[in-house]
């Protein structure tokens, strides 16, 4: 495309989160397989940046409409992971205590030549904010079921309490005065406990 030198939007997009049709991608795969009860072998040397499909979407229709000059965009949520640490947060967004056992990329032999460190930037002015954000909404959004709220308090000092389960174990509690600042709090107090 770039070649042809027409007006063109390239954007290079990172491993995405999101709603998907007949064709189940990577982290649909691995969530199908914890729910059947498998232990998960993800690679732990392969790093990327996790993103949420609905804010590159958001980006990519900004770009649009604001008429960005042509080019090549990277588009991904901020910060990088691994695809252990990545799936790893999706099964404990979505409340599923599965063994996920860190492997290095080359138990999984393939014809081609992969890149095992592929971070994006969004350098050129597309500040998403940080994947694990992404991650957890993404997860509260196709997979509820996982966290617990309550609130109490008047209109306007309401408190928000929730609660992140494994199962019937309650691993990390958030407080906030908005649902997403509690469920947040609570979600990193979960990684933190289980070492994620």
């Amino acid at each position: 495309v770039q070649a042809e030198g027409s007006d063109f939007l390239i954007f290079r997009l990172s491993v995405l989160a999101g709603a998907c049709g007949k064709h189940p991608q990577l982290i649909e795969k691995m969530i199908a397989r914890a729910r059947a009860g498998e232990t998960l072998r993800i690679a732990h040397d392969v790093v990327c940046s996790p993103s949420s499909a609905r804010d590159v979407a958001a980006a990519v229709r900004q770009a649009i409409l604001e008429e960005r000059p042509a080019g090549l965009y990277h588009l991904a949520n901020a910060g990088s992971a691994s695809l252990c640490e990545l799936i790893q947060t999706i099964l404990l967004g979505i409340g599923l205590d599965v063994p996920v056992l860190p492997v290095p990329q080359s138990e999984f032999p393939s014809p081609v030549q992969k890149n095992r460190y592929t971070p994006l930037g969004t350098e050129k002015g597309f500040p998403l904010r940080p994947w694990r954000e992404a991650i957890l909404d993404y997860c509260r959004d196709q997979h509820p079921g996982a966290t617990h709220h309550h609130q109490e308090g008047p209109d306007h000092d309401r408190v928000f309490t929730v609660g992140v389960f494994l199962g019937k174990e309650k691993i990390g509690e958030g407080k906030g005065q908005a649902k997403q600042e509690a469920e947040q709090e609570a979600a990193l107090r979960a990684i933190a406990a289980k070492n994620w």
